[in-house]
């Protein structure tokens, strides 16, 4: 069957992003995989064509640089609202 495309943007405040909403690749997949709950991972791909600045992101959640936010991102499995104990 043939794939179909769909572009979208999101926009939000980044006080969402201070929270820790910063997706990649696999957190855009899995946002879809819970929309299209019984979608096999063949039919379904998504990907973040433009992230934000990984420098803003990182000072926006109050780590100061992009490798002490990917350190607690890795350490943490990337939790919204779980950065820096809270």
């Amino acid at each position: 069957m043939a794939k179909l495309k769909f572009t979208v943007e999101f926009e939000i405040d980044e006080s969402w992003v201070a929270d820790g909403f910063n997706p990649d690749d696999d957190q855009a997949k899995e946002m879809l995989a819970r929309r299209l709950a019984y979608a096999q991972g063949h039919e379904m791909r998504a990907r973040v064509i433009k992230p934000i600045d990984q420098s803003r992101a990182a000072k926006l959640m109050g780590y100061g640089s992009v490798a002490a936010m990917n350190k607690v991102r890795k350490k943490d499995g990337d939790q919204l609202l779980h950065r820096r104990g809270k």
